[in-house]
């Protein structure tokens, strides 16, 4: 019952210490993002031939 209840405990802090890091994490892609004015996506897109000389 002692080894259950240590491994709990230590389950817990490990799993919290993720979710603390990952928030973490997910602040600071907030925050660059905000800076960098969000995410741009760029599309190729394919121009006529006869158009260009």
């Amino acid at each position: 019952m002692k080894k259950i209840v240590l491994f709990l405990f230590a389950s817990l802090i490990v799993y919290a210490t993720f979710l603390t890091e990952k928030d973490r994490l997910d602040r600071e892609v907030k925050r660059l993002c905000a800076i960098d004015g969000g995410i741009k996506v760029y599309e190729t897109a394919k121009l006529p031939a006869e158009r260009f000389d």
